[in-house]
Parts: C-alpha cells; sequence; structure tokens
C-alpha cells in the first residue's frame, strides 16, 4: 500500500518512513535504512526517520 502511495507522493517523507518501518518490522534492513535516508532527504528535520536509523545503527545518513 505504501508503493502505491508513493507513486502519488514520490518524496513524501511520512510515507517513506511508514514503508521503511514496515521493512524494518519485517527485519529488512537494507531496506528500512533505504526508506528512512529518503525520508530524510526530502525532510532532513523530521525525527521519526532519524530515531529509526538510530535504531538500526545507522550513523551513516546521506543528509546534507
Amino acid at each position: 500500500m505504501y508503493r502505491i502511495a508513493l507513486r502519488v507522493e514520490p518524496n513524501d517523507p511520512r510515507i517513506l518512513f511508514n514503508l521503511g518501518h514496515a521493512f524494518e518490522r519485517n527485519n529488512d534492513i537494507d531496506e528500512a535504512r533505504s526508506c528512512y535516508n529518503q525520508a530524510l532527504i526530502s525532510d532532513p528535520h523530521f525525527d521519526k526517520a532519524k530515531r529509526g536509523l538510530e535504531r538500526l545503527g545507522a550513523g551513516d545518513r546521506k543528509v546534507s
């Protein structure tokens, strides 16, 4: 469902976060990390995505 929503709003950080959270719950860590990173690219101040990356131990955020 989130992938369909991304077709309508491809840079919506909340959709990207929710998709990342779904991947994280399914233990697909690489996909989760990618979605959280994309959410932060769209909105560098999106705290939920930052916390998601911290939970995954991702210190290599790709946000400038």
